[in-house]
């Protein structure tokens, strides 16, 4: 196992570089409410953000591939999180605890929802999923996601679908929901 070095610091962000083409946010400790990651930051470990209690957004980049088990757990004001296509899972516990979290964004490359990823997580009332119900349907969810499994879900349509169902689009790069 090689251990990555320190690079710099980025505001309240301590960067590691663990490679030529990869940079990984090992940690933040700050006091910042709003947080964009910055783009080339290719993972989020574990534990991260864990217990940033100010945090109520974050911005992640394209760039992001994974986010580590605990990443945001106990980040209490968290209201809403988009999860980039780039990623395919979400780890266990990792947004455990956060709960002001009423949407998030989930895309139809995520194959896999860790074990009690949204526990406590009770004021989540909306999941907005990129995908289809039959993805949605082959996603592995493990147990401890009921705030996740009970919030109202809704799947992706660009144009007006024909079918009954929960199905939401973008409106100048914010959520709608498609009303009959």
């Amino acid at each position: 196992d090689r251990i990555a070095s320190k690079l710099y610091t980025y505001n309240d962000f301590v960067l590691y570089k663990e490679s030529e083409d990869s940079i990984i946010l090992i940690s933040y400790n700050g006091n910042a409410t709003d947080i964009v990651v910055p783009s080339g930051v290719t993972s989020i470990n574990r534990v991260a953000f864990q217990s940033c209690s100010n945090l109520t957004s974050i911005e992640i980049p394209a760039s992001v591939t994974s986010i580590g088990s605990s990443a945001f757990s106990g980040c209490n004001n968290l209201t809403s999180i988009k999860i980039p296509a780039s990623v395919t899972s979400i780890g266990s516990s990792t947004f455990f605890g956060c709960g002001n979290l009423i949407r998030i964004e989930i895309p139809a490359s995520v194959t896999s929802i860790g074990s009690s990823a949204f526990e406590y997580c009770n004021n989540l009332t909306s999941v907005y999923y990129t995908g289809t119900a039959s993805n949605w349907d082959n996603i592995s969810i493990n147990s401890g996601n009921s705030f996740l499994t009970d919030a109202t879900l809704y799947y992706y349509s660009e144009t007006e679908p024909s079918e009954e169902g929960n199905y939401w689009h973008y409106v100048d790069g914010e959520i709608v929901v498609w009303t009959k």
